[in-house]
């Protein structure tokens, strides 16, 4: 993982500006972090995104190779939005993961469970 600001924070895991760059497998469920609502589902650059409204915060899941939920969609902590893509970059399957206050980014490593 390659974590928030550019530092390695684990064999998986670094941090990169304002995500966290998850290493998973090829098609790897991806599950949200925290109950909400889908605000956006998009794809940009030949990439999938889904957007999470979670009051005040939203959490942001990029790279994926397919997406389970629509916008407006109610979602519970831990349930299935997507699959994970190998990132056309490096190669290697992974999911960029991002949390905003507002238009503020947060270091997302507070939100994901160890």
């Amino acid at each position: 993982m390659q974590g928030f600001g550019g530092e390695s924070v684990g064999r998986n895991v670094n941090w990169d500006h304002e995500s966290v760059k998850i290493q998973t497998s090829s098609g790897a469920a991806v599950k949200a972090v925290f109950a909400g609502e889908v605000s956006s589902v998009l794809t940009m650059y030949g990439q999938r995104i889904v957007m999470i409204k979670h009051g005040e915060y939203f959490t942001v899941y990029n790279n994926l190779g397919s997406v389970s939920v629509s916008k407006g969609q109610k979602v519970s902590t831990g349930q299935t939005i997507g699959t994970a893509d190998v990132d056309s970059d490096t190669g290697v399957p992974m999911v960029d993961f991002s949390v905003y206050q507002g238009s503020t980014p947060l270091n997302p490593m507070s939100w994901l469970a160890r």
